[in-house]
């Protein structure tokens, strides 16, 4: 379950495991690379995490819950539904501006699941669409939270077109930088919402 409770040792080996990742590449980060990172014996790591896989997308899970949290929190500060759904629809556009490097992981691991044989190939894949399940999820209860589909949009398709456009502005602020304003662009997507 992606926002099960995690004791600090694992949310230490987690953190080690993002930063290893964030300062290489997805593979960088492995049992054994994380318990010299973390100064914990290795068999210690495996008692949470059995592969290398389970270990990054672990860690991928957790760097999703942390988002999530903070997008929580800055649509809770708005005063008006318009504004809530502004921040939110925001934060889905604008999510490469902050968390630039994630970007990179997520890549790495499509990258990976390309290469790998069928049987591996569906877990990693199964475990890379929990956490888009888990965005998804997210963005559909805050909306049905914000105005109750009073529009009558099928929320969970829009939730999942949010997800989709949300990594291709990653690769688009990749490609070109200086061509995205996340502002405008938010508020085209609030106009196509009639927000």
């Amino acid at each position: 379950m992606i926002t099960e409770k995690i004791s600090i040792k694992k949310r230490l080996i987690l953190e080690a495991t993002l930063k290893v990742m964030f300062e290489g590449f997805y593979e960088d980060a492995n049992i054994n690379s994380i318990s010299r990172y973390v100064k914990l014996d290795a068999e210690k790591i495996k008692q949470y995490y059995d592969t290398d896989d389970k270990l990054r997308m672990s860690a991928m899970k957790y760097a999703a819950v942390l988002w999530v949290e903070q997008i929580k929190a800055d649509v809770e500060k708005q005063k008006t539904e318009k504004d809530r759904i502004y921040v939110l629809i925001k934060h889905y556009i604008s999510g490469s501006e902050s968390h630039s490097q994630s970007l990179s992981l997520y890549i790495d691991a499509w990258k990976k699941l390309r290469d790998l044989k069928t049987e591996n190939r569906q877990l990693l894949s199964n475990e890379l669409l929990s956490v888009y399940r888990y965005y998804v999820n997210f963005f559909q209860e805050t909306i049905k939270n914000i105005y109750e589909n009073k529009y009558g949009y099928d929320i969970e398709q829009l939730a999942w077109i949010m997800v989709v456009v949300s990594d291709g502005f990653h690769i688009q602020s990749l490609i070109q930088p200086e061509k995205l304003d996340f502002d405008r662009l938010t508020h085209v997507f609030c106009k196509m919402l009639q927000i």
